[in-house]
């Protein structure tokens, strides 16, 4: 045992801690990249989201030095927050005056320039899916000025077939919001490619070295708990067959011990015998724990509002993980927006399907059969005049 602290010792002094930490501090980015490509790809949003703010944490603190080294998985990870994010017209990421989808179509051309793949197959079908999403998300909100200035933009950043591009200003000068070109490149589609693009980097790439450490932790401890449960299994027979032959004697044993489910022991029961020689039965319970719930609670609260107050004052890094709203400025908007919510496009579908079944002016019926949550009958008949006006849809009453 003491030869083993001395090697340990003699191993720190003659490494730099400096070099051990930086190492470190790279597995655990790379595990928290891959925690995040889990996440997406099995549809976990809140684990998502709560391990993209620790890792946007991580990434203020550590050296920059560091961050280099991992700018491919850190860009994939900046790439996936902006497609969660890619529905919030009113958020941004490094630049406020472009949408979450476009900066993700910015950092999947660098992904594309970095990946040095031959089959561009995968990368031209997102780079249209984005380019279309990034339109037709304000043409879903009804801001199709907004829809036509992202358009401007895209075509003067990014290339794009020129059939293509004239199809989609087409698309938003004649405000078709359901034009079977959005349909066919819709949001739910570009989520499901870019979970082929994430698992295949989670096939090729090898094994960190936290994952695989945690991996065969985990298995040695499934292999004592199931060892555990073999001894336990064998000692309750052997006790069964005991209990059974001083029962046979008449002989009641002394001690009995009951037990949860779970196989931890609650509370222990022991006939203690007495100078009168009469019995009396002991419970012997578990000891108490150290800390207590409450007290542990307040200590994270403290400890949380610490790093909170040190976060505040470091300074921005060239890495944006978190989505920030744009404020609203004038006191009217915020009465307009707390007043009225914005109709979606799966609303907008039944809404039209409901009036070529029902027929116009049976709201009720059409709000009974679709789903419209928080909706009204009056509602349904203003979005209708509204689409009308907007030459959305074209109808002969």
């Amino acid at each position: 045992m003491e030869t083993e602290e001395v090697n340990a010792v003699d191993l720190a002094t003659s490494v730099s801690f400096k070099q051990v930490e930086a190492v470190a501090k790279k597995w655990m980015v790379k595990f928290m990249a891959h925690c995040l490509y889990y996440y997406f790809s099995n549809d976990r949003r809140d684990e998502f989201k709560t391990t993209i703010d620790v890792l946007q944490a991580m990434t203020d603190a550590f050296d920059p030095a560091v961050i280099n080294g991992l700018r491919k998985p850190l860009n994939v990870c900046q790439f996936l927050s902006r497609i969660l994010n890619g529905k919030e017209t009113d958020g941004f990421f490094e630049d406020e005056s472009i949408s979450p989808l476009e900066s993700a179509l910015l950092i999947w051309q660098v992904i594309r320039d970095e990946q040095e793949s031959e089959d561009d197959v995968v990368y031209n079908e997102i780079h249209n899916l984005l380019a279309v999403q990034a339109v037709a998300v304000y043409m879903e909100q009804g801001k199709f000025k907004h829809a036509s200035e992202v358009l401007d933009r895209i075509s003067g950043k990014h290339d794009l077939e020129e059939s293509f591009k004239m199809k989609l200003s087409l698309i938003v000068s004649k405000k078709d919001t359901f034009h079977q070109l959005i349909l066919n490149f819709s949001y739910q589609r570009l989520i499901e490619k870019v979970k082929m693009f994430v698992n295949s980097i989670m096939e090729k790439r090898r094994p960190d070295f936290l994952l695989m450490a945690a991996t065969s932790t985990v298995t040695s401890l499934k292999q004592k708990r199931l060892s555990a449960q073999t001894s336990e299994e064998n000692e309750s027979c052997t006790s069964s067959e005991k209990e059974n032959k001083l029962k046979s004697n008449n002989g009641p044993p002394e001690t009995f011990q009951s037990s949860t489910k779970k196989g931890r022991i609650e509370e222990t029961e022991h006939l203690c015998h007495l100078p009168n020689g009469k019995e009396r039965h002991i419970q012997l319970r578990p000891k108490r724990r150290l800390f207590t719930m409450q007290q542990l609670c307040k200590d994270e609260s403290t400890s949380g509002s610490s790093l909170c107050q040190e976060n505040k004052d470091l300074k921005e890094r060239p890495l944006y993980f978190q989505l920030e709203k744009r404020v609203i400025k004038h006191n009217s908007q915020i009465k307009e927006s707390k007043k009225r919510r914005p109709w979606k496009y799966e609303e907008d579908q039944h809404l039209i399907a409901g009036v070529k079944h029902f027929g116009v002016g049976h709201w009720t019926k059409i709000l009974q059969h679709y789903t419209f949550k928080g909706r009204t009958g009056v509602m349904l008949k203003d979005r209708w005049r509204t689409l009308k006006k907007n030459m959305i849809v074209y109808t002969d009453e």
